[in-house]
């Protein structure tokens, strides 16, 4: 089957295009909320619109059906904009171009868009199906990615139900049930800078590191380009003198930096020692990493020493924070396989006097938590710097008993001959703060196949799709059996 027919046969497939046309990046959904809208009410269905732009659609129970437990399903709206290098994409205004390969549907050069559209356009085809059902309240948010900012802002009575399925998990055969809670702190620290004469100038770049999401692959990827950068300059300085005069590192704080650049000023008539440190000092710390980062690089380049560059004092002081401040695992559960607490370093940028730095930290304890935090608050202290925790969202705790949870994994098994398995994931989902909204929510979260997210090499599993929008379906209608 080829695109076309892909996205004119199937019902799921041709919603999840109608949607791709439409600009969809965190930030900027007024156009995709606007759209949805406009489809529930051409649908003759009762539908809000709240400040945010989250919507909500309800589909009443069918007759008969009232009492049997209400329904939410819920996505998100906005997705992850990236695009490849050289490609001409705009995502305010141009519509994701997809293709199908070998099973899989890809983007060309940019984010597919996956998740989680395709979890709303599940939910929109479920809400077409002429079959008994309870009441559907479809709710999709905006703003998930950038720190879950639409679900801040719903109104408790949109989740007046029994049950919630998430649909903004990325792997078939498993079903989650619970999740981290979180923060991200913002911080600046305070930076002085003075003229120097005679000062020659290196920009370096690191690159080639896997990086990954901040909490997901917090413990299969420990590497931050970030830290690999501040202790290879370390180095450096013991070696010559030598003061920064620009750093960066990391785009988001839900990623681990994957690059690093570096400019760095120092006399002129160190040039050659320094370029010859350089190499003495990069090739035993590349050896070192090059088993979890066999792509990793450090290139460098003479470059002008355009504006004046910081103190020793505070390159010092920067180095010695990036060294200092947690990042990885902070600690495993009990069961020894599992995170229960982490940090992610996620950017440091310098600019004429001071330093962002913003860290992630989550975790399933509130009380480690905390004590994560206070850890990162003495770092940032000891060189003068403030800041605050902001987007802070709960952790969802695994319930010991879940009917919603045990019919899925019946049903899975019925249908695949498999036993799905069951996270409690080291990430966050808005499922905590629905939580913290309707305590008595039993919820899931499922997804198909989708590989890659956040990255120009998103692909979604067609027949995987396929597969998941079958059992959700027939979970939804034993829920209804339970009138």
């Amino acid at each position: 089957m080829n695109e076309k027919q892909l996205f004119e046969e199937n019902p799921i497939f041709n919603h999840f295009y109608w949607m791709n046309q439409i600009p969809r990046c965190s930030g900027q959904e007024k156009a995709i909320s606007d759209a949805l809208v406009a489809w529930g009410k051409e649908k003759n269905l009762k539908t809000a619109q709240n400040e945010a732009g989250n919507v909500l659609i309800i589909k009443p129970a069918s007759p008969g059906l009232e009492s049997a437990p209400r329904v939410v399903l819920q996505g998100h709206m906005d997705m992850v904009c990236v695009k490849d290098k050289g490609i001409t994409h705009d995502f305010t205004c141009d519509p994701i171009e997809m293709e199908e390969k070998d099973g899989w549907l890809t983007a060309k050069g940019t984010t597919l868009g996956a998740d989680d559209g395709i979890g709303v356009a599940m939910a929109l085809a479920l809400l077409e199906e002429e079959m008994d059902l309870p009441e559907i309240r479809v709710v999709v948010t905006t703003d998930e990615e950038e720190g879950m900012l639409g679900v801040m802002t719903l109104d408790h009575s949109w989740l007046d139900a029994d049950m919630l399925i998430n649909i903004d998990s990325e792997e078939e055969g498993y079903v989650t049930c619970g999740c981290a809670g979180g923060a991200t702190g913002n911080f600046t620290i305070p930076l002085k800078r003075e003229k120097v004469e005679n000062q020659a100038g290196l920009h370096l770049t690191l690159s080639g590191m896997h990086g990954g999401h901040s909490g997901q692959n917090i413990l299969t990827e420990p590497n931050n380009a970030c830290k690999v950068m501040s202790q290879f300059l370390h180095a450096l300085a013991q070696e010559k003198s030598l003061r920064i005069v620009h750093f960066h590192s990391g785009e988001k704080h839900n990623a681990i930096p994957n690059e690093a650049q570096a400019w760095i000023s120092f006399a002129e008539e160190d040039a050659e020692a320094i370029q010859s440190s350089i190499e003495t000092i990069w090739t035993p710390m590349q050896e070192r990493l090059l088993k979890q980062e066999p792509d990793i690089q450090l290139n460098f380049e003479a470059c002008a020493v355009d504006e004046d560059p910081l103190t020793t004092e505070s390159t010092n002081h920067l180095l010695n924070l990036m060294d200092i401040m947690p990042h990885g695992v902070y600690r495993m559960r009990e069961d020894g396989k599992n995170v229960l607490a982490s940090d992610n370093l996620a950017i440091v940028d310098t600019k004429d006097t001071y330093a962002d730095v913003m860290v992630s930290v989550r975790s399933s304890s509130e009380v480690v938590l905390e004590e994560l935090q206070g850890k990162i608050d003495k770092a940032i202290e000891t060189f003068g710097g403030t800041g605050k925790y902001t987007e802070q969202y709960p952790a969802w705790e695994l319930a010991e008993k879940s009917p919603l949870r045990d019919m899925f994994l019946k049903l899975y098994k019925e249908e695949t001959g498999k036993e799905a398995e069951v996270l409690d994931i080291h990430a966050g989902l808005e499922c905590g703060m629905f939580a913290e909204y309707n305590p008595h929510l039993d919820m899931i979260s499922i997804g198909p196949d989708i590989e890659g997210a956040h990255t120009v090499n998103e692909r979604l599993g067609i027949e995987s799709t396929l597969r998941t929008y079958d059992i959700l379906k027939k979970l939804v209608a034993q829920i209804a059996t339970l009138a």
